[in-house]
């Protein structure tokens, strides 16, 4: 089965069904036994995985984002004793029914209620009206028994039901996205002579348009008004009656088209604890919250540092009346799933009952420098333009054989003296093109001038013998050069092995000599404050940081200990700078190695009676021995891009120089 799945589902397709999952609400009109067994039904397609949810799980999410009838009752005394999943499925269902045939009953008589209504009200409302002025609506002679059936409130099409349902509308006063529902609404049922069907309400307001201006020549002071607004003063803040002056509303296309709602931004992260970093959790993003959020199983269960606050916190559900506080609150911090980004501290409120593990909220987007874009569903870095969501770029493994490598080496040094070579062709061409546009420049200026050219003067005074020595001397310096170069070139290709381009990989070290670190106390667990690193330096520091995990010398790291690291810059400004290790805490906490180094007055005096002397500088020497595995998680260092730690022997450790002496 994983290897099925692997092979044709998506990447991230766990995080979207689960997603998926996390939004299904039960509707009003929707049936709890449908909207379970869609919850169960979406739920199987995890099994196997880390985010399927058990039934405890699902009980939660049930008592979560069911009705809110169903919601009260499952915080009664009586269902929150059941233990048994089937048992407390079985009670909601019983309790769904019957709030369902009670909604039924309630709508039926409402519906009687006005039928009986209509025929009374509409003579009493047209009882105001002049005679002789007639109704713009009211053409012809069955024009009565049309009003009289207007009327009376049409009932919900399943357009309108649907349109309403998938907005948050409300069924009793028919608004879109109205912020409560059909048993809280204060409004009421809208006005029958006004209402307009919400799908296609184009259409009504066209025949009110056109039946205006046939009143005109009956009451030139009525008619200024719309007559439906001068019988019912309708509210004009309704997205669903027509109100006073509305001739210039606007289509049904603008209204209904455009997306009313987006799926939530769900970010794979880990989070930060004293006993390390978690697996990715699937937090939300929502730039809507002035609070950051966290669920208080997700708090237990990392073991996470809790903090009393100096006053409760008091919040309540988005939909929901019942006012709940904390008192408790934890420091959270997190990294993106491949640890390419960490985040700086914020302070998150402990909550019981939570969608979601983490919910980050505002402060977290302020403290952090981030922005949310809902349009293509990603968090930018103000200072990078990064996706942090997004999965940096991955540490491919050199997997070349050592012939094959040398080959790339070589093929990329001849590409580099090629254009090395174009490159000193171009400039000379140009210091030529430009030393005639200067002579040709003062010759327009200030004319040819009259006095000889000394050099050539000079060459006419030489004797022939004299020019003869003078090209052969040349000649001989550049035959004396190339024969150089070539017997360099020579020279590099036959000992190619000790000139390699760079270091090798850490999989070609050797295995045989490792550096070890020995403790004078093993219990001390050494963990300093992160150095603050100058914007300028930061792309730098990221190649530096790029390189050696491509090298394998460095790796994500979930150590307690933590050494700060900074960079010097070198003169060289085109250089990359220095990076430096700040084991000062450490190397107090390590026994020396009392290894003799060797002297350099010796290595002078055994060279006193040479006649040739040459150096050379391994390049990165330190970098091309292990540390024992056992010894690795003492090496973590941080930086702002997060936590790693050295597998080869680091700059700046005690002990390094004795190692690689022996």
């Amino acid at each position: 089965m994983t290897a099925l799945r692997k092979r044709f589902l998506r990447a991230n397709w766990v995080d979207t069904i689960r997603s998926k999952l996390l939004r299904l609400y039960q509707s009003v009109d929707n049936c709890f036994d449908t909207w379970v067994e869609s919850l169960e039904t979406t739920n199987a397609l995890l099994l196997n995985t880390t985010a399927v949810f058990s039934n405890s799980r699902l009980r939660e999410h049930i008592e979560l984002h069911a009705v809110e009838d169903l919601r009260t009752f499952a915080e009664s005394s009586t269902i929150s004793e059941i233990t048994n999943f089937q048992e407390f499925k079985y009670k909601l269902s019983e309790a769904d029914s019957k709030r369902r045939r009670e909604r039924a009953q309630r709508k039926h008589e409402l519906e009687s209620f006005l039928s009986a209504r209509a025929r009374p009200q509409s003579t009493s409302l047209y009882s105001r009206i002049p005679p002789g002025v007639g109704t713009p609506l009211n053409s012809g002679p069955a024009a009565g028994a049309n009003a009289n059936t207007r009327r009376a409130l049409p009932k919900l099409t399943e357009g309108e039901r649907k349109l309403l349902s998938e907005n948050k509308g409300c069924l009793k006063c028919r608004k879109v996205n109205a912020g409560h529902f059909a048993k809280e609404c204060p409004v009421g049922f809208p006005n029958p002579a006004t209402y307009r069907n919400l799908v296609t309400g184009r259409n009504t307001v066209a025949a009110i348009v056109e039946a205006t201006p046939q009143a005109q020549d009956h009451d030139n002071d009525f008619v200024e008004i719309p007559p439906i607004a001068a019988i019912h003063g309708v509210n004009a803040l309704s997205s669903c009656v027509l109100s006073s002056g509305d001739d210039s509303w606007s289509s049904d296309n603008e209204y209904v088209n455009h997306p009313l709602s987006l799926p939530h931004i769900v970010w794979n992260a880990r989070l930060h604890s004293p006993s390390g970093i978690s697996d990715p959790l699937a937090m939300l993003t929502d730039s809507g919250s002035t609070t950051v959020l966290i669920h208080e199983d997700v708090v237990t269960n990392l073991n996470l540092c809790c903090r009393q606050l100096h006053t409760p916190f008091n919040y309540k559900a988005a939909f929901g009346s019942e006012i709940r506080s904390s008192r408790e609150w934890v420091k959270l911090r997190i990294s993106n799933a491949d640890l390419s980004w960490s985040s700086i501290s914020v302070h998150a409120v402990i909550v019981p009952d939570l969608c979601s593990p983490v919910i980050l909220g505002l402060p977290f987007f302020h403290r952090n420098a981030l922005l949310v874009d809902p349009e293509a569903s990603t968090v930018i870095e103000k200072s990078s333009g990064r996706d942090v969501i997004a999965p940096g770029k991955p540490c491919i493994p050199d997997d070349r054989t050592d012939r094959r490598r040398l080959a790339d080496l070589r093929k990329e040094k001849r590409q580099q003296q090629i254009l090395a070579q174009e490159q000193y062709i171009l400039e000379d061409m140009l210091l030529h093109t430009t030393r005639k546009d200067v002579i040709c420049e003062m010759q327009l200026n200030f004319g040819e001038s009259s006095t000889p050219n000394t050099a050539a003067q000079h060459i006419h005074e030489l004797s022939t013998d004299d020019i003869v020595a003078a090209i052969q001397q040349r000649v001989d310096e550049l035959d004396m050069l190339a024969v150089l170069a070539r017997e360099n070139a020579e020279m590099r290709h036959c000992f190619d092995d000790c000139f390699p381009s760079d270091i090798p990989h850490l999989n070609e070290l050797p295995t045989d000599v490792y550096h070890r670190f020995r403790l004078v106390d093993p219990n001390m667990v050494i963990a300093r404050r992160q150095y603050e690193c100058p914007k300028k330096y930061r792309e730098a520091w990221k190649t530096l940081l790029e390189q050696h995990l491509a090298a394998g010398r460095l790796r994500p790291s979930s150590s307690p200990y933590a050494s700060p690291a900074f960079l010097i810059p070198k003169t060289d400004r085109a250089v990359l700078p220095h990076w430096v290790n700040d084991y000062r805490k450490l190397n107090s906490n390590t026994i020396p190695d009392v290894h003799p180094l060797p002297s350099i007055a010796e290595i002078l005096s055994d060279c006193g009676n040479g006649k040739f002397f040459a150096k050379i500088d391994m390049t990165n020497s330190f970098f091309q021995t292990r540390v024992h595995p056992d010894d690795v998680p003492l090496t973590a260092v941080t930086m702002p891009f997060g936590l790693y730690e050295w597998t080869i022997m680091p700059q700046g450790c005690r002990n390094a120089p004795a190692t690689h002496q022996r």
